[in-house]
């Protein structure tokens, strides 16, 4: 039986039996192709409009099993360079000279895609299309464009700590866990629950938060307060979204029976980072809140911050979030809450949380304080 030629490299497949005497020339020649897949090079002048990657079963001249092509030579039309149709990736460095005619690099019979004069590209072939990834020169010193098919990016080189995959769904959840309990002159019992959560979709983005607190002294419940916010965020051009948000809020203690709140807004993503973000967003609604055993109604104008940071290689996450309602009618209160904290990770699923709650209403109702400071230490579970 004769020897057969692999279709990605090229390599020449022994039959046994075959090729006596020679067989180790065959196996250096397919191991020095298996080399230039991985690190090898090769500089290509560009001779005409419609132009290909020499392939050679078995042997060491062709050029298109190297890992690196570098394409050089005067354009003298819009020219193509066309490779096997098979499926592999390429590294291109375009250093041809252009002028105004276009250079595509495209599969056999497929689809090409053309490539950005004096840019390296990362392109992948299905065997029908390549699809571009590339990096390019940014006019500034010390900076480099992103490319792909959908978004360019301009990015410091000093920014590029670490390269993850861009997920069209992802979500997490955090689920946290306080508790204080005293015993002797005075019994006291303290339990923070908190949970938030994200989901996303593609350009749709899903943010939820609860917040349970409960404490106790001698047997008297002296804070019961809840809160819960929905938001939902829509991508409509870059980093600026189009947000919803729904808002509901319980603290009986301090006279405060119920408050709800809608309201859209215009937001823009400052960071988003796999390391780090930082949303903001400004809107205008409608809230309702009963205090005291008085319904009042009111439009409003919202402001939220999302901001968090992975530190000590994710070990350490610092995370505030904040909220800022103002009340344009009824009692015209301006309402503030944050959560501002530490995560340590204990491993991959479990982390320690140092955290400080704080609550500010300009008006409270009743005697309650304008102000309420919670500190949290506990610990949690990430999904």
């Amino acid at each position: 039986m004769a020897s057969t030629f692999s279709s990605a490299l090229n390599l020449e497949l022994q039959a046994s039996g075959e090729n006596s005497g020679t067989w180790g020339v065959i196996t250096n020649n397919n191991l020095q192709k298996v080399e230039s897949a991985i690190k090898g090079y090769v500089s290509i002048a560009i001779a005409s409009t419609s132009d290909s990657l020499a392939t050679s079963d078995g042997s060491t001249t062709d050029e298109q099993s190297n890992a690196i092509i570098k394409l050089t030579g005067t354009l003298t039309g819009n020219t193509t360079m066309q490779c096997e149709a098979v499926e592999t990736w390429y590294i291109v460095d375009n250093a041809t000279t252009m002028g105004t005619h276009t250079l595509g690099f495209k599969p056999a019979g497929g689809t090409a895609t053309n490539l950005v004069a004096g840019s390296k590209h990362i392109l992948y072939s299905d065997g029908s299309r390549e699809t571009p990834y590339f990096i390019s020169r940014s006019s500034e010193e010390g900076r480099a464009i992103l490319n792909s098919e959908e978004a360019k990016s301009d990015v410091s080189l000093n920014s590029i700590k670490r390269a993850e995959e861009i997920k069209d769904f992802d979500w997490n959840i955090n689920f946290d866990l306080g508790s204080t309990l005293s015993r002797g002159n005075t019994d006291s019992q303290t339990t923070n629950l908190q949970w938030d959560g994200n989901l996303v979709i593609k350009d749709h983005r899903i943010k939820s938060d609860l917040f349970i607190s409960r404490e106790e002294v001698d047997g008297e419940e002296t804070k019961a307060k809840d809160r819960i916010n929905l938001g939902y965020n829509y991508f409509f051009v870059d980093q600026w979204f189009f947000a919803v948000n729904l808002a509901a809020e319980r603290d009986p203690i301090a006279l405060l029976n119920s408050r709800y709140s809608f309201s859209p807004a215009i937001g823009y993503d400052f960071l988003d980072d796999p390391n780090r973000y930082l949303h903001v967003q400004l809107g205008a609604g409608y809230s309702s809140e009963r205090s005291d055993n008085l319904t009042l109604t009111s439009t409003t104008i919202d402001w939220k911050l999302n901001f968090y940071w992975e530190l000590l290689s994710g070990d350490l996450q610092f995370f505030h979030d904040q909220n800022l309602l103002k009340n344009l009618e009824g009692r015209k209160n301006f309402v503030f809450y944050s959560q501002t904290g530490f995560r340590y990770e204990i491993n991959e699923d479990i982390y320690l949380n140092l955290q400080a709650n704080y609550d500010y209403d300009s008006e409270p109702a009743g005697n309650a304080k304008e102000e309420d400071l919670t500190f949290i230490i506990g610990a949690g579970i990430n999904f």
